[in-house]
């Protein structure tokens, strides 16, 4: 007998019924993610007044990484605002991709006017190849990457630092925010975008887990690309791979809410449209080169069903979901280990892990 009857009242109703719940599972999960944004905020309102001491104390270089193609309307805003930074010990490495515009005399004329700022040049080869010869040519102890679009805040480079909170965090992730709605519904659904994206980034962050969106900046400890590697070229989501790999070589990979840049919105449906299956294509290819799964093979194999498939909501649902579960065996654990005896005075432990870390950051 088959398992679906056409002819069948039960299979029909059955038939009308699976929609309904997989938007309402859909729903339960965002639900989850809100509650944990909220736990997220409150926690980090709770660091902030105790004063928790970060990797902004010790006062490290910055690099800051730009690369850049054909991007002299824009060029010029971003590094202007990099500019008024209240942040002091920095450099900027501008990469000029072989662009056919005046993005190459732009470079130059900052370079020229500010000593801070580096000029470095390659034919066009990609963004991850294009950090990765920045990276070359930085000297700072914290290598921060962003677009040649995005545009600082003066507390962004500080808010950034401030995200490394011990030794085991090996990168940190910014906060974007859309800047231009040249169209309406562009803009609109660029709003509604962004407002989602809020809420997962503080969702997987409240539990662990990695970013799945681009957070606009990007930074690293210099350390932790010597040891891991330089961003694998020639892929479209190689910061999402270069996160997963710091994850799984025992890193932390943060999140730093209030380290914003601007960046501009697609203006129509249409760009808003090829920007989701773009980004979409990024998760799919660095999720194939971490896990090697099939999905994301037969997807990229078949292009024209990526921006049919909900791919970020699908993959936000199972890492929240997963990512509660370790939350709360976590929680489970600390809790059947903690004992009486072995409790120790109010922060003792805190007091000794940073006096390792100003040790090994000294």
């Amino acid at each position: 007998m088959p398992w679906f009857d056409q002819e069948d009242p039960g299979s029909q109703f059955f038939l009308l019924l699976l929609p309904g719940l997989i938007i309402a599972m859909f729903g339960l999960v965002q639900l989850l993610a809100l509650s944990l944004a909220v736990g997220f905020e409150l926690r980090a309102a709770s660091r902030r007044r105790r004063g928790v001491r970060t990797l902004w104390d010790a006062w490290p270089s910055v690099s800051v990484i730009v690369p850049a193609r054909d991007a002299a309307s824009v060029l010029g805003n971003c590094v202007r605002s990099i500019g008024r930074t209240r942040y002091s010990r920095y450099e900027v490495i501008l990469v000029d991709e072989g662009s056919t515009d005046s993005t190459a005399e732009l470079m130059a004329s900052f370079a020229a006017a500010d000593p801070r700022i580096k000029v470095v040049r390659q034919p066009g080869r990609g963004r991850a190849a294009a950090r990765n010869l920045g990276v070359r040519h930085a000297a700072g102890d914290v290598l921060m990457f962003v677009d040649a679009d995005a545009i600082f805040s003066r507390c962004t480079v500080d808010a950034m630092l401030q995200g490394f909170e011990d030794r085991h965090t090996g990168a940190v992730y910014g906060n974007d925010s859309p800047v231009r709605w040249s169209h309406v519904p562009g803009g609109l659904l660029a709003g509604i975008g962004h407002l989602g994206a809020a809420i997962t980034r503080r969702a997987l962050a409240e539990v662990g887990g990695l970013p799945l969106l681009p957070g606009g900046i990007e930074a690293f400890r210099r350390e932790i690309l010597a040891e891991l590697g330089p961003f694998r070229e020639g892929e479209a989501g190689a910061e999402l791979e270069l996160a997963w790999r710091v994850r799984k070589a025992g890193y932390r990979v943060a999140f730093a809410p209030l380290a914003r840049v601007q960046t501009a919105s697609a203006s129509t449906l249409r760009d808003l449209w090829r920007l989701r299956s773009r980004r979409a294509r990024a998760l799919l290819q660095a999720h194939r080169d971490v896990t090697g799964t099939p999905l994301p093979k037969f997807l990229l194999r078949n292009r024209w069903l990526v921006p049919l498939v909900p791919v970020y909501s699908v993959f936000t649902a199972l890492a929240v979901l997963a990512g509660s579960g370790r939350h709360l065996r976590g929680l489970s654990a600390r809790r059947d280990k903690q004992s009486p005896a072995a409790s120790v005075g109010p922060g003792a432990d805190g007091d000794d892990a940073w006096r390792a870390l100003r040790e090994a950051w000294a």
